[in-house]
C-alpha cells in the first residue's frame, strides 16, 4: 500500500537546490571548522533560530562520487554493521528524495534518540550533495 506524502514535504525547488549548492561552495558564515584526515566539518547558525547547520565534506581521489553515494545510502549495509544505528525508509518522494526514520542507541547517561528526516541528494557532475533535515508530521511521529 502506497503512503500519502504529507503536504509540507516536497522535493527541493531549483532555488532551494541553488541555495544549498552555494552553502557548499563558500565559507561565508561557516565557523568552527575541524579537519581530520580528509574530512572537513564546519558549523553555521541559521538566521533567527537556535538551529545550527553541519557541513561535512570529504574527497576520495580514487573513487567516483556515485560509488561513494551508493555506499553511504546502502541501509542494509549500515544496519548490518552498526549496533547503535537503525533506519527505515518510510516513502520516496522522487528518485532523489525520501522520508526516513532514524534511531541511534546511546550509552548511559545519554538516551536513545530518533528522528524522521527528509533526505535529498543533489547530484552534480563533480560531486553529490546529500541534505538531511528533520521533518514533523502526524503520519511519521517520533516514538522514542
Amino acid at each position: 500500500m502506497e503512503q500519502a506524502i504529507p503536504s509540507d514535504i516536497h522535493p527541493l525547488s531549483e532555488k532551494e537546490r541553488d541555495y544549498f549548492k552555494h552553502l557548499t561552495d563558500t565559507m561565508d558564515g561557516w565557523e568552527e571548522t575541524v579537519q581530520s584526515g580528509n574530512v572537513t566539518a564546519s558549523l553555521r547558525s541559521s538566521l533567527d533560530t537556535n538551529i545550527r547547520m553541519l557541513r561535512a565534506s570529504s574527497l576520495f581521489v580514487d573513487v567516483t562520487p556515485s560509488v561513494v553515494y551508493d555506499y553511504l545510502q546502502d541501509t542494509v549495509y549500515r544496519c548490518k554493521h552498526s549496533i547503535t544505528y537503525n533506519n527505515k525508509t518510510l516513502c520516496y518522494i522522487n528518485d532523489f528524495t525520501s522520508i526516513e526514520y532514524f534511531c541511534i542507541s546511546c550509552m548511559f547517561p545519554l538516551h536513545d534518540r530518533d528522528c524522521v528526516i527528509q533526505k535529498t541528494c543533489v547530484p552534480t557532475p563533480e560531486d553529490y550533495i546529500i541534505i538531511y533535515h528533520s521533518v514533523e508530521d502526524e503520519m511519521f511521529g517520533v516514538t522514542k
